[in-house]
């Protein structure tokens, strides 16, 4: 997967679900980290709920950020949807210049 310097980046986790009900799940608090390959943190926040969906959570990562062409950075999304059920997700981004 990609993300852009210089440029908005959404990041989305869609469908949402306790696997163990297979019930969506709307009201999760659901956070994410953009990390560099040696683990320091360039970016982290809260995903917001996208109302009126089946289980999606959005954020922007900010145009200001301090990516760099070549460089792979892990984004890490965790979903805390009450008392013991967490799911966890990572994802490598390749940052590349858009082009036309």
């Amino acid at each position: 997967m990609t993300i852009y310097p210089e440029n908005d980046n959404l990041i989305t986790l869609s469908n949402l679900k306790d696997q163990a009900s297979n019930v969506i799940v709307n009201t999760a608090i659901v956070t994410y980290e953009l990390l560099k390959s040696d683990g320091t943190s360039v970016d982290a926040g809260s995903m917001d709920y996208v109302s009126g969906s089946e289980g999606r959570y959005e954020t922007i990562l900010e145009d200001g950020l301090p990516i760099v062409v070549g460089v792979t950075y892990k984004l890490v999304i965790i979903a805390t949807a009450g008392g013991d059920t967490v799911g966890k997700w990572t994802k490598n981004l390749t940052a590349r210049n858009r082009t036309l």
